[in-house]
């Protein structure tokens, strides 16, 4: 397949190139599917790389236990970002009220919170792999590993547009097809993926590299990218819509019949 690969700061902005047809197809989150389609646009879901959260909930080293957060301050990136709803599932999960329990502070990006973490200004953040392996070297409580507490979220979904399935389904059943081998290559040729992630994480701290590989290759990426019903559901359980109106389960399904 002949095809480019344009990186962006965000998936909103790259959800909002493909609203304005300069590409055909986008990762993002799947609230930019919730809210893309009830602004009018028609929006699907075609396949989901990350069907949970990939995340850890550290606290200062003198808080041993999540219990402990109650009267804290806790940061997250933004309100309303895949970092502020997972920290409230994962507490709610645990038995704590995040509105009640806990402060929510939105610090930014993930230096920001770690550096907020340091200087005692919040009692816990959320974190993705490779930082885990660094928090727990600097002595960093890990209280929640969200990833075993298996939350339904639809957190990395390729999106497309109603109108380029019509015009395009072959080429979406391509892109489909080398998504899958892509994903059994991640999963089954450790070394060559090591490599590669590698190439993109810029580093070769070696550690850091198998703490991805094992917490994202092997703990949440499926096998299978079906997007998620259940993860969807999560999003838009306020909303009086259904999940099935976000995806298209039929090109992930030719590939596994």
């Amino acid at each position: 397949m002949d095809v480019s690969l344009i990186f962006t700061p965000g998936g909103s902005l790259g959800f909002q190139a493909m609203m304005g047809g300069d590409v055909a197809m986008v990762l993002a989150d799947g609230s930019a599917a919730v809210a893309g389609n009830l602004a009018g646009a028609d929006i699907v879901i075609i396949a989901s790389l990350l069907n949970t959260f990939p995340y850890s909930l550290i606290s200062l080293p003198e808080i041993k236990r999540v219990e402990q957060l109650v009267g804290g301050k806790v940061a997250v990136s933004r309100f309303g970002s895949a970092t502020d709803l997972s920290v409230r599932m994962a507490l709610a999960k645990v038995g704590l009220n995040p509105d009640k329990d806990v402060t929510l502070l939105q610090i930014g990006a993930q230096t920001a919170r770690v550096a907020a973490l340091q200087t005692k200004n919040v009692q816990a953040t959320i974190i993705t792999p490779p930082f885990t392996l660094t928090a727990r070297k600097m002595g960093y409580t890990t209280l929640i590993d969200m990833a075993q507490l298996n939350i339904p979220f639809e957190l990395t979904a390729l999106l497309t547009t109603k109108v380029f399935i019509r015009s395009q389904r072959d080429v979406i059943n391509l892109v489909v097809k080398s998504l899958v081998e892509s994903i059994h290559f991640y999963k089954t040729e450790k070394e060559p993926s090591i490599k590669i992630l590698s190439r993109y994480l810029q580093t070769t701290d070696r550690e850091a590299l198998e703490e991805t590989y094992r917490e994202i290759a092997l703990k949440v990426i499926p096998e299978k990218p079906y997007p998620t019903l259940p993860g969807l559901q999560t999003i838009i359980d306020e909303l009086a819509i259904k999940p099935e109106d976000f995806v298209d389960m039929s090109f992930v399904k030719k590939l596994d019949d």
